[in-house]
């Protein structure tokens, strides 16, 4: 499982309630310490059905994780691709579909660049960040 995180959640660390039973952090940051408490609690499975309850146990988890903080996360197992936002405005998406055509301008550069120069038109895209990263709707 992948996990890409933007968040502020300290005191899970020091509430019983997020007690880590089987996976423990190395270091001493509290997303290393969020994503041991969801996988502790989380059962993965490939069907569908194991999907869908993945992700309402995923989204319970944060919802309790983010009582503390802003909490924004990326988990992935490989296959399946999910996004968490807790405090609104705090993470962005966009979803780029065929055919890629135009001009964007990246938020933090002085330049524009040709969207059917950089993606294959037939692809989808999406992007997800803390800020808006192109002039973008």
């Amino acid at each position: 499982m992948g996990f890409a995180h933007n968040d502020d959640v300290l005191g899970i660390m020091r509430d019983p309630a997020f007690k880590l039973e089987h996976h423990f952090p190395v270091g001493k940051s509290d997303f290393e310490y969020a994503f041991c408490y969801i996988t502790d609690k989380l059962e993965l499975g490939g069907d569908i059905e194991s999907i869908i309850k993945v992700s309402r146990a995923i989204w319970s988890l944060a919802n309790r994780i983010g009582g503390y903080g802003r909490f924004n996360f990326l988990p992935s197992n490989g296959e399946y691709f999910f996004a968490y936002m807790n405090k609104l405005g705090t993470l962005h998406y966009l979803l780029r579909h065929s055919s890629h055509k135009g001009w964007v301008k990246l938020m933090n550069e002085y330049f524009e660049v040709r969207l059917e120069e950089i993606k294959v038109p037939s692809k989808l895209a999406a992007l997800i960040a803390a800020k808006p990263l192109t002039n973008e709707g």
